[in-house]
């Protein structure tokens, strides 16, 4: 078990992304489109390291380009197992979570707009009774609604907002230990948008970074001491990060103070308040 300490691990970091960086670039990497999840995992990476290190700008480029890997992967993971009549497992559901993750952090609304449309598309496929866990189901919608509600788009893409806060809230009392702490944490964020109270999308947000620490701060399995790319995937609070993105798309402005949170991304030249971009 290590102790993450950002401030601690920022040259492993820039290493990291520096490395990954210059071996995309000369080619290393095959294209997204091809590789899958390699390719959107590492440029997943990239763009939290440069978010952690303050450069946001850079690291919506990185998110981008994630995006586009975690779309191709969701799509041909969901067909193969509807081909063969499977079950969605885990794994294949937090593709599509990935997806919208990284498309909010792409700071990019046409990007944004397309993945929540693309995403909508797969879940219309999917049948009842091969959708697994259906709480992967009822996030993958709770994203798209309040992204969609913010963004303005066709009504046609998203449920109701206050059909997936619902959802949330029942899997939050489905669910065991952490879990419920996810479910809630993000239900709390959504109440608070919905009812237009910060403090309440604050705590919300800051149970998510409380959240972050036990599921990968502290996971035996990882060497945060050792592994650089492990320092690049669980010394930034993803999940807090989308909330605090979310939340400002649709015009607030929260405050939470976490080492799992970077100030970047409350920049606002790259998250505006009200918006993915600046006029």
């Amino acid at each position: 078990m290590g102790e993450c300490k950002i401030a601690d691990r920022i040259n492993a970091i820039e290493s990291r992304v520096l490395t990954d960086e210059a071996r995309y670039e000369r080619g290393e990497y095959s294209s997204i489109a091809e590789v899958g999840v390699p390719s959107a995992r590492d440029a997943m990476l990239i763009g939290n390291g440069y978010l952690t290190l303050g450069e946001c700008s850079r690291a919506q480029v990185w998110y981008d380009d994630s995006a586009d890997g975690w779309t191709w992967k969701f799509e041909t993971a969901i067909d193969m197992a509807l081909d063969k009549g499977d079950t969605i497992s885990g794994v294949k559901w937090r593709h599509g979570h990935k997806v919208l993750r990284t498309a909010l952090l792409s700071g990019s609304e046409e990007r944004l707009s397309e993945t929540c449309a693309t995403v909508m598309e797969v879940l219309d496929t999917i049948p009842e009774d091969l959708r697994g866990n259906a709480s992967h189901f009822h996030f993958c919608h709770a994203l798209i609604a309040f992204s969609a509600d913010a963004l303005s788009i066709d009504q046609e893409v998203g449920l109701p907002k206050h059909r997936v806060i619902e959802w949330l809230a029942e899997d939050a009392d489905d669910s065991e230990e952490l879990s419920e702490v996810f479910y809630r944490s993000y239900h709390t964020v959504l109440s608070g948008i919905t009812s237009g109270d910060v403090s309440q999308i604050e705590r919300g947000i800051e149970r998510l970074t409380e959240y972050h620490e036990p599921v990968y701060v502290e996971d035996p399995y990882t060497d945060l001491s050792n592994d650089p790319n492990a320092v690049l995937e669980h010394c930034l609070a993803l999940d807090a990060c989308t909330a605090m993105v979310l939340a400002r798309l649709h015009g607030f402005d929260p405050t939470v103070e976490s080492e799992y949170l970077p100030s970047s991304i409350s920049d606002a030249e790259c998250y505006p308040i009200g918006s993915l971009e600046s006029p």
